[in-house]
């Protein structure tokens, strides 16, 4: 009888044993990574990311379906696990046979990024906070990239909002 239940036991152990490793294979497989996920990324897909993620809290699309967002941006350089940018987003919509241009706004990004050689995947973002600017900043940018957003101009600040502007403007094909 001794034996049974010892038997009974040791098989308990093995079938839990066994469904603890499918369930550590399950999750590490749902957290990997595939290939097909990363991307050799371009200034288009960044435009497209920093409109669909990081300026859509913001965008007038959201409220009034006749307008959409569009950035621009300037890489400042990249580290192991980020792209640093300073970015420029306007919203536009047609009307009248002309394009209207609104609510213009311009910050700082951090895209967090994971890379598997030349190939990148964009896994979140980072913007300082209004209400602690300087000290999120910091905290978000190094030291360098902070040095390159305060030597942007206001030729260059412009620069990058025209450039949205005219994304807006290729979009409804006018000029």
């Amino acid at each position: 009888m001794k034996s049974t239940k010892k038997i009974l036991l040791l098989c308990g152990l093995c079938v839990l044993f066994a469904a603890t490793i499918i369930i550590v294979v399950l999750a590490i497989s749902q957290n990997t990574v595939s290939d097909s996920e990363f991307v050799e990324l371009n200034d288009t897909q960044i435009n497209e990311y920093l409109e669909q993620n990081v300026y859509s809290q913001w965008s007038r699309s959201k409220r009034e379906p006749e307008y959409k967002t569009f950035c621009s941006h300037y890489v400042l350089g990249s580290d192991d696990s980020h792209i640093y940018l300073y970015s420029a987003g306007t919203d536009a919509c047609y009307k009248n046979n002309t394009v209207k241009i609104t609510n213009g706004a311009q910050t700082p990004v951090a895209l967090n990024i994971k890379r598997n050689g030349d190939k990148v995947k964009i896994t979140g973002y980072s913007c300082p906070e209004e209400s602690a600017y300087t000290e999120s900043l910091k905290r978000i940018f190094p030291e360098e990239f902070i040095d390159k957003i305060s030597a942007l101009t206001n030729d260059d600040r412009k620069a990058l909002s025209e450039d949205a502007e005219k994304r807006a403007c290729e979009y409804f094909k006018t000029e």
